[in-house]
């Protein structure tokens, strides 16, 4: 056999080795990403639920905490309100026949 070439079948004893790590490396991404993102969006609850903690009950509308809190706000056609936090939770307000809600909606 020359110098420099190897024979088929340890290539490809090889090729599968390889091919085999590249999945393991993988997937051991795919879990520590998975992982790193709950570990944020905990450490962002634990914050929010500290924030909500240290300001108490609300009786009345606090601007400043709901902008601590709140990341954006959707309104689906068929009405139904979202919340989407900073922390990544995401809360739903359904209709409940409520025609206030739905002229609210329509509204905005």
């Amino acid at each position: 056999m020359k110098k420099g070439y190897m024979d088929s079948a340890l290539f490809m004893e090889k090729n599968n080795l390889l091919a085999h790590r590249l999945t393991e490396c993988r997937r051991k991404k795919t879990l520590f990403t998975r992982k790193h993102k709950r570990t944020k969006e905990i450490v962002r609850t634990e914050q929010l639920i500290g924030l909500v903690n240290k300001e108490g009950y609300q009786t009345s509308f606090n601007e400043e905490l709901f902008d601590m809190t709140v990341k954006e706000i959707k309104i689906s056609l068929d009405h139904e309100i979202s919340f989407v936090l900073k922390n990544g939770l995401v809360l739903t307000e359904q209709e409940r026949g409520s025609e206030d809600a739905v002229a609210h909606t329509n509204r905005v």
